[in-house]
């Protein structure tokens, strides 16, 4: 994907703003994402105890925030982009253009749950904390970063492209 087709569209709308926009919480996102799986993966590779211990311990408002911050992204792609793609692709193509379209929002309930339930563990967290709870953490860490890893991937395959190809056949036409 070009990542600079947005500022290329001939004349700026409403929808490449907010294109450009979701690109941009996307990234960020992206990026924060990746930089605690790195923490949380190095944690868990170095054999538990406390140092995995103190990692979760800190990661544990950064998820909660990124959760709070995916959240919002993607409502607001859902409010605000969703119904001009339905409205371009046709609702019931939509679906039916990637088979984990069908699950996307399955799988982020899931992720948000597995977020929660980190949340909850991690605050009853110690340093010396039993290896059990730490391996439940471990497991609650993956599924949420795994649901939320994919949804980022949808929105970015699935999404953006058809968004980009509708600024693209609305500069045509009105060029």
């Amino acid at each position: 994907m070009n990542q600079n087709t947005v500022l290329e569209c001939a004349r700026p709308t409403e929808l490449s703003d907010l294109l450009e926009g979701l690109e941009a919480e996307h990234a960020e996102l992206a990026e924060w994402l990746a930089k605690w799986s790195k923490a949380a993966n190095d944690a868990v590779e170095r054999g538990g105890g406390s140092h995995t211990a103190r990692t979760f311990m800190d990661l544990e408002s950064e998820i909660v925030a990124f959760t709070q911050k995916l959240e919002g992204h993607l409502n607001r792609a859902c409010e605000e982009l969703h119904p001009l793609l339905r409205s371009y692709v046709g609702a019931e193509r939509l679906a039916s253009l990637s088979p984990e379209a069908w699950t996307y929002d399955k799988k982020y309930e899931l992720a948000k749950e597995n977020a929660a339930a980190f949340h909850q563990e991690a605050q009853q967290l110690t340093e010396i904390s039993e290896s059990e709870r730490l391996q439940r953490l471990t497991s609650y860490w993956k599924q949420a970063h795994e649901g939320f890893e994919n949804s980022l991937v949808i929105e970015k395959t699935l999404l953006f492209p058809i968004a980009e190809d509708l600024l693209t056949d609305l500069d045509y036409l009105f060029s």
